[in-house]
């Protein structure tokens, strides 16, 4: 009964005992530390971040999408050189994973009719555009036109389009005449050939073409669009002569001179840009050119043909710049629709007729208040507007070019401005 005794208060006091050190002791409760996974999925769908428990796997998300690739994993770092195991890798800090995409690609056949070159097969990503493709050669007189989406080169390849399926492309070839001038080739009978777009490529099997022209008195009624090249220096003798349906041009900054009749009768054509670059338009360069509206002589231009812009009756505008020396003879007769004209202080000569019959001509304005004064031929001012007034800048000048050979006809149109 004692022993029993000693064993109970044995217990008690070991409860108590370990009461009294709960009591004292502070409760420790333990958390494991969680991180962020982010998943960068370069361009692709969003993929939602993850709160992933200390030294715990991942879950392998739903695989994200991005249009015209195909998702080929998940990796460790930027580069994508180390693929990630959701299965073994564990998450013991905030991480970045990486997406890797593979381009689905389409093949792009060309037809190069003959030429050579350029490679037979080209692979862009799907949904891509395509780069520039070397433009490839064929004979010593065929110029490259560009690329078409039939063998029948209707339908121009527009080059900004993307690309989302197989396709062939066909090269076009025009002949041209050719011969071997100073510096590379001269196109001639430009004016023969018989289709309605027409580039003239900057080079003809590795030649440059520096010039085209025409020997040609034939009309013709089928070009309606030409491209002229970076590379072109001459727009010769008749190179568009009687081309009647010629509506647009494009000519490079390269070319320096526009020969005499080289837009002769171009009745179509309604705008033209005349580059920087020009020095120098021939004589009747854009006679009868009767659907003209507007035209600018650039700054680099020092002398303007004899009727170059003759009977050109739908011009209301003209811009000369205060670099041109010389207007020639007749050069603007005929010009009907003309109301009003601004001569630069830098010519010195307007030759006879210039603005002979330009009906509707009310006001000239002559910049040039120097000696000597700007030379007059006959005829110049003659069947314009009765209402015609010719404006100088000073008193001075209205004196002198009352007073001054064929200026004296108009003088009582003479007035100060």
């Amino acid at each position: 009964m004692k022993n029993m005794t000693k064993l109970m208060s044995a217990v008690l006091f070991l409860v108590a005992f370990g009461f009294a050190s709960c009591k004292n002791d502070d409760l420790i409760i333990r958390r494991s530390k969680m991180y962020t996974v982010t998943f960068e999925t370069n361009g692709g769908s969003v993929v939602a971040l993850q709160s992933v428990e200390d030294g715990k796997t991942l879950s392998k998300p739903t695989d994200p999408t991005k249009p015209n690739f195909v998702f080929e994993g998940w990796f460790k770092d930027p580069a994508l050189t180390q693929a990630f195991d959701f299965a073994t890798e564990k998450i013991t800090a905030n991480t970045s994973i990486y997406t890797k995409w593979k381009a689905n690609e389409v093949t792009i056949t060309l037809n190069l009719g003959a030429g050579t070159g350029t490679p037979s097969t080209v692979k862009i990503p799907k949904g891509a555009t395509i780069d520039a493709i070397a433009t490839p050669t064929k004979g010593d007189k065929d110029g490259f036109q560009g690329w078409y989406t039939d063998d029948t080169f209707t339908t121009k390849f527009n080059a900004t389009q993307a690309i989302t399926a197989d396709m062939t492309l066909y090269a076009k070839w025009i002949t041209f005449e050719t011969e071997a001038v100073t510096g590379g080739l001269k196109i001639i009978n430009f004016n023969k050939l018989q289709h309605a777009e027409i580039v003239v490529p900057a080079t003809i099997n590795g030649k440059t073409v520096v010039e085209i022209s025409s020997d040609s008195y034939d009309v013709n009624n089928i070009i309606n669009k030409v491209t002229l090249s970076e590379g072109l220096k001459t727009i010769g003798i008749k190179s568009f002569y009687l081309c009647k349906a010629l509506t647009t041009i494009t000519i490079p900054n390269s070319v320096n001179s526009i020969g005499d009749q080289a837009f002769y009768n171009c009745t179509a054509l309604a705008t033209i840009t005349i580059p920087a670059s020009v020095n120098s338009i021939g004589a009747n360069t854009f006679y009868s050119c009767t659907a003209l509206k507007t035209i600018t002589i650039p700054a680099s231009v020092n002398s303007i043909g004899n009727f170059a812009f003759y009977g050109c009756n739908g011009l209301t505008t003209i811009n000369i710049s205060d670099s041109v020396i010389s207007i020639g003879t007749g050069t603007f007769n005929g010009c009907s629709a003309l109301a009003t004209i601004n001569i630069p202080s830098s010519v010195n000569s307007i030759g006879n007729q210039a603005f002979y019959n330009c009906s509707k001509l009310v006001e000239v304005i002559v910049n040039r208040t120097t000696m000597p004064l700007t030379t007059l031929g006959l005829s110049v001012f003659n069947n314009t507007d009765l209402a015609l007034k010719i404006k100088v800048l000073s008193d001075a000048a209205v004196t002198a070019y009352q007073g001054a050979t064929n200026w004296s006809t108009y003088s009582a149109k003479i007035e100060k401005k």
